[in-house]
């Protein structure tokens, strides 16, 4: 089973790729997803958003778009949503919502 394969984020689209999988980057607001950052561990470089829609998504701190490699917990983020290495969903393009 592929990430494509599983079932979609609430609110995503039914666009397929030319695999014939659904394709959750083809959604107009995929960047615009919001929530906070849960958990994050500066010296190991992982940490956790929670999404408005109570999914917890991992990220690692090279996913900071600043460049900083840290953030606050508590910080209030924009992020996108992507499949992850291991199949799970993960938080990408992590920036803190001005």
């Amino acid at each position: 089973m592929t990430p494509g394969d599983g079932p979609a984020p609430e609110g995503s689209s039914d666009l397929k790729d030319r695999t014939g999988r659904k394709d959750w980057m083809g959604r107009k607001d995929w960047m615009g997803r919001k929530g906070w950052v849960e958990v994050f561990d500066a010296e190991v470089g992982l940490g956790q958003v929670r999404a408005e829609d109570g999914l917890l998504l991992p990220f690692h701190c090279t996913q900071i778009v600043d460049g900083s490699r840290t953030i606050a917990v508590g910080t209030e983020v924009r992020f996108a949503l992507a499949a992850g290495q291991l199949g799970i969903w993960e938080a990408r393009a992590v920036a803190a919502a001005y």
